[in-house]
């Protein structure tokens, strides 16, 4: 496998990690909101969705590049010359990242996402213990 192909494909699994993270933060304010699941108010899952949101809006509060996009890029141009591809998978994931939703509105949607999950962990907060399953049965 030539460097440039090697390149091209850890810039392509770099892009989709980058929408899973972001879909997985999305998913997490949805599933958190409904109480879909008893893991929702797991401490540690909790934390760690935070952690994910506050990551990226301390990114936005110091100006800071995202290290995932600085990666991909650099391997980018490494491959193509190009910090961006316009076919393949490569070219359906930079459009999915960087051109769906602008650069400002995207910023504000990650404030928006800390401002929900403050919100929920004072609405909803999490449970230190395991939940139990009550089936209603008398004992």
């Amino acid at each position: 496998m030539g460097i440039r192909l090697m390149h091209t494909a850890l810039a392509d699994a770099i892009a989709a990690a980058h929408i899973v993270y972001f879909v997985g933060v999305v998913a997490g304010l949805i599933a958190i909101a409904v109480d879909v699941a008893p893991w929702t108010r797991n401490i540690w899952f909790r934390t760690i969705h935070f952690a994910a949101i506050a990551i990226v809006v301390v990114e936005n509060l110091g100006a800071f590049s995202c290290p995932l996009n600085s990666v991909e890029w650099h391997l980018r141009v490494s491959a193509t010359g190009s910090r961006e591809t316009s076919i393949g998978v490569g070219g359906v994931l930079d459009q999915l990242l960087f051109h769906t939703i602008s650069g400002p509105v995207l910023n504000g949607l990650w404030w928006l996402f800390a401002l929900c999950a403050v919100f929920l962990l004072i609405a909803k907060p999490p449970c230190q213990s395991r939940p139990t399953l009550d089936t209603g049965l008398a004992r």
